[in-house]
């Protein structure tokens, strides 16, 4: 009754600004329909916008545009409503040619004082016109992708970026995200060779609001490294489902007013489709293009195939796309579990171990011990995605007053994996507390980690995993806008959006060989070295060890309604008001299965394969399908899981209902002859949240469904100020309060028990939304040749959500130790992990972010240089075994920088793109680390293009030229060490 009551209130305040006079224009025009989204801005900018919009030439004197401005364009209008609108009050008026060439002429006395109403102004004002000399300025529709860029940012009251689907197809990318980094701020994270996530401005992707065509989203894809394969449950979204010219447009808004989301804490991302209505009336158009792609990893040669197409029928027009893609990758190199202080017994030291360093590793207790590597495994991904995506839109006008729009939007993405680990990991492996069969020879201690160490009588074990995980996205949404009068217009949009990913297959055998040496090696930064002293690929040395089933789903659903109105309530001032309905649904869980073959009397038959990746070394593995085909003759392990195999700690619910409205007013005034810009906004939510799991006080012990509610409330301001200096500088002033809410992951009314990763995550479902207070100061410079951009910022994140967690003994937790039963190398002494999310204090993230682009002069007039810069700092508390430390904030990287060399001559178009990223955290550190992360990345790309027609165009791309690689760290020891090879591709494109 609440929702109903708030969303009412708002068509009321509508309603009550609705003007009691319809327009009476014809409905009969001549001319196409455009898009137009327009701020008020002086007159001779607003016609660059409108040319480059319209496609048409338009010829102004600048005496006649000088110290005018332009009234706001918003919504569907033909050109000649558009400049009727668009001159409002300016006393100007517009003629067009049979060549379509507009030309701006002076009103003549009677329009002059049917405007003003004012025969002294309108004579004054023609009198001091014919007394100049004319200039004529000539602008044409077609500007270059940095000048539209520059021009959006010039006209917003808002700091934000606009992206072209011509500038997003212009870049070496494989998928969207890999274009934002055009966008200053921005950096993105990568997995299997690509980009997935956006970092913006210090922030990970869970502080970022994602829309698609103005309605929120959420998609969730996995990794083959992070998560053991499986998927993280949060609110960050996942770009690797769409490819970089899958969207018309993507606008990035860095500062927010009172119409943004509420939880745009970084910034807003609206991913927009193309509108059909943008073509010319009774026409048709398509592309075709098809791209062959390999990976230096992998010979294959796979395809990437494009079409797209319209057709307006008058009033009526539709448009769609479709886009496939296969996609190989390979990831290889060195992989460690996790640093983990431990103890070893007497007996598993040698005699050729020095005192000093037994004593050491024997005797030492609490932090006085030494951290030593788990895993150790040589290890190799090997992926082939396929991507669909499809998406359709109709567009109806109405009328000139009103227009209908349906959209429609469908991705799929499938990952076939395969895994290759050779790690010591076996029954008496290399795990926290060597107390097994383990005899250590010899031993370099650096600091306080083992990094160099000899073994005997040690147990290895290779792993085979063959994993199929499907995530489909869907959106329906529809529009429908009214221009009530010249004064009021009025937008109900109406959208729904499903996510859901399924890993149907995830299966893994493992192979074990005992009593073995081994020396391991982690004193380099470039990766380990491991020696083996046995033949790895000799089938006689291993046997069946373990075979594990994992199945997950998680589904997440958006359901918005939404009205937005806008009245003018003069030349210079424009009120608006509108509210929101969201409803967001996400439930998911983990099944598995494993069985521990060497406890089982009766044992599948075993074929043996060597690995088929790239690796340091190969070595032997189990032939999966013949081997799992026999476990399931067995009976004793199935492939299809049920209800009764679900994970404790994973089966969840979270629900949201969320109502919203806002107010706003955008007005403009003179400040010493200079325009300058206010908008100032108001906006209030409410949210109802209820998140349901399996829940128990121990972890298995009385099971029950727990309901956990949570309401919470917001009053949330927002001020914009832009100064228009000149033609060419812009200052503006950003002050806004905005919520992050808690991940998914986060607010889970249950605790996660993780046997295989010695973790132990504690849902916190009373977890306070963030509350974020941002500050931006922005420096705008733009001409016919340079463009130039700086902004500071600060933003102020109070109960920013931390980590605490503690190690303790498994005994220590009051856990039934029948949870252990699935992993015989743990022991009720082993040390478990646990971590759970508090509200800390308050976090401050400071920066400053630079861009600029410069054609340069003559004689490198062939010659681009463009590029962005940003410096971040911020740290944040955690509680690491009760005692509170200062870590930086995680996802920020102090120095993010993407710059771009473009050489073009005739039909050709060279481009070189690096990308560099300085070190960031990931999470809080499991055992006793303090935190984990990611080392400095440097990407270079490069791309060629020729076109050998209008019709018909050729590309090519190499990507991660220097084979860089990806190194993650625990403090200051390494973790992961992989290469994913260099990536080439070759296409054409093909206008029909």
């Amino acid at each position: 009754m609440n929702s109903i009551k708030l969303f009412a209130s708002s068509l009321v305040l509508g309603a009550l600004l609705f003007p009691k006079i319809v327009s009476a224009q014809s409905a009969n025009q001549s001319s196409s329909y455009f898009l137009f989204s327009m701020d008020r801005q002086p007159l001779s900018r607003a016609l660059v916008e409108f040319a480059k919009n319209t496609q048409l030439t338009v010829v102004a004197p600048s005496t006649l545009t000088a110290e005018k401005t332009a009234h706001a364009l918003y919504g569907y209008l033909t050109a000649t409503d558009a400049l009727e609108k668009l001159l409002l009050n300016t006393a100007l008026g517009a003629q067009i040619d049979n060549n379509g060439v507009i030309s701006l002429v002076a009103k003549k006395p009677l329009q002059i004082e049917k405007t003003y109403q004012n025969d002294a102004s309108a004579r004054a004002w023609e009198e001091t016109y014919e007394k100049k000399i004319i200039e004529e300025v000539v602008i044409r529709g077609h500007i270059s992708d940095p000048q539209t860029m520059q021009q959006f940012k010039h006209s917003k009251h808002t700091i934000a970026n606009l992206l072209t689907n011509e500038m997003l197809e212009k870049q070496a990318s494989v998928n969207l995200v890999e274009s934002l980094i055009l966008v200053s701020g921005a950096a993105i994270s990568r997995d299997s060779g690509e980009g997935r996530q956006l970092f913006l401005r210090g922030l990970p992707a869970h502080f970022i609001n994602t829309q698609i065509n103005g309605l929120d989203v959420l998609f969730t894809s996995d990794s083959g490294i992070v998560q053991r394969g499986g998927a993280a449950r949060s609110r960050g979204f996942d770009f690797n489902l769409f490819p970089p010219t899958m969207f018309d447009a993507v606008v990035v808004s860095k500062s927010s007013d009172a119409k943004n989301s509420e939880s745009g804490v970084a910034g807003n991302v609206n991913l927009l489709s193309a509108n059909p209505l943008d073509n010319p009336k009774e026409s048709s158009s398509g592309d075709l293009g098809i791209v062959l792609k390999n990976n230096s990893l992998d010979n294959r040669l796979t395809p990437s195939i494009a079409f797209s197409g319209d057709k307006r029928w008058n009033s009526l027009a539709f448009s769609a796309g479709l886009q496939y893609a296969d996609i190989n990758s390979v990831e290889h190199g060195f992989h460690n579990w996790r640093w983990s202080k431990s103890n070893f017994s007497e007996h598993t030291i040698e005699n050729s171990i020095s005192d000093e360093t037994a004593d050491r590793l024997v005797n030492a207790d609490g932090e006085d011990r030494v951290f030593i590597p788990e895993g150790n495994s040589i290890s190799a991904w090997g992926n082939s995605r396929q991507r669909l995506s499809a998406v359709a839109d109709l567009a109806w006008q109405v009328s000139s007053e009103s227009y209908f729009l349906l959209s429609g939007l469908f991705g799929r993405t499938t990952n076939t994996r395969s895994h290759f680990q050779l790690a010591t990991a076996g029954t008496n492996g290399l795990r926290p507390n060597i107390i097994g069969t383990q005899k250590l020879s010899d031993a370099i201690i650096n600091k306080d980690s083992l990094v160099f160490a000899s073994f005997s009588n040690i147990d290895l074990r290779t792993e085979h995993q063959r994993q199929r995980s499907d995530t489909n996205y869907c959106q329906i949404s529809s529009k429908l806008k009214h221009r009530f009068s010249p004064r009021f217009s009025s937008e109900i949009t109406v959208g729904q959006s499903k996510s859901v990913f399924e890993v149907p297959k995830n299966e893994k055998i493992f192979l074990e060989a005992t009593n073995k040496s081994l020396t391991i090696d982690w004193r380099e930064p470039e990766g380990a070295e491991f020696s083996y002293g046995f033949s790895i690929n000799d089938p006689n040395n291993w046997q069946l060890m373990r075979s594990d089933v994992r199945e997950d789903r998680i589904a997440n659903t958006h359901n918005t309604v939404k009205l937005d109105s806008e009245f003018l309530l003069s030349e210079t001032a424009a009120f608006e008001v509108g509210g929101q309905l969201k409803r967001f649904v996400s439930n998911g869980w983990e099944r598995r299965s494993s069985v521990n073959w060497l406890l089982e009397s009766r044992s599948p038959d075993l074929l043996f394969t060597v690995t088929d990746l790239p690796l340091q070394q190969a070595y032997v593995v189990a032939q999966h399908s013949a081997t799992f085909a026999s476990i399931e003759t067995t009976g004793i392990q199935h492939r299809d899981l049920s209800e009764s195999d679900v994970r404790l700690g994973t089966d969840y619910r979270l629900k949201e209902n969320t109502e919203s409205a806002y107010a706003q007013l955008i007005s403009q005034h003179s400040l010493f002859e200079r325009l300058i810009t206010s908008q100032i906004g108001l906006k209030y939510f409410k949210t109802k949240q209820a998140a349901r799991g399996t829940f128990s006080d121990q972890l298995g012990v009385g099971q029950t469904n727990n309901e956990v509610k949570v309401d919470y409330d917001f009053w949330l301001p927002s001020f914009n100020l832009k100064l228009d200096i000149d033609e060419a500088w812009i200052l503006r002033a950003a002050f806004s309060k905005s919520v992050a809410r808690a991940n998914i992951n986060e607010i889970k009314p249950t605790a996660d028990l993780n046997v295989a990763d010695a973790f132990i995550q504690l849902g916190n479902p009373a977890l306070r939304p963030v509350e974020v207070v941002s500050t931006d100061l922005y420096l705008d410079y733009m001409s016919s040749h340079v463009s130039f951009e700086i902004n500071i910022f600060n933003k102020s994140l109070r109960h920013f959500i931390t980590q605490r967690s503690f190690t303790t003994e498994y005994v220590s937790t009051g856990l039934p130790t029948a949870l252990l039963e699935s992993d015989t190398r743990l022991t009720p002494q082993s040390e478990f992990t646990v971590s759970s999310p508090i509200n800390g204090g308050t976090t401050s993230i400071k920066g400053i972010e630079m861009a600029a682009s410069w054609s340069l002069p003559a004689p490198f007039t062939a010659f681009t240089v463009s590029g962005n810069f940003s410096l971040n700092s911020g740290s944040t508390p955690i509680v690491k075994n009760q005692e509170a430390l200062e870590i930086q904030v995680p996802g920020l990287s102090k120095n993010v920088i993407n710059g771009a060399l473009e050489y073009s001559f005739d039909d050709w178009r060279l481009q070189i793109l690096g990308s560099y990223r300085s070190s960031y955290i990931r999470q809080i550190g499991q055992t006793q680390n303090t935190s984990e992360g990611f080392d400095d990345m440097l990407f270079w790309d490069f791309r060629a293009d020729y076109d050998v027609s209008p019709a018909l165009s050729l590309s090519f791309i190499a990507r991660n030229l220097t084979d860089e690689a990806l190194k993650q760290f625990q403090d200051t020891r390494p973790l992961i060490y992989l290469r994913s090879g260099r990536q080439f591709f070759a296409g054409f494109e093909l206008h029909l």
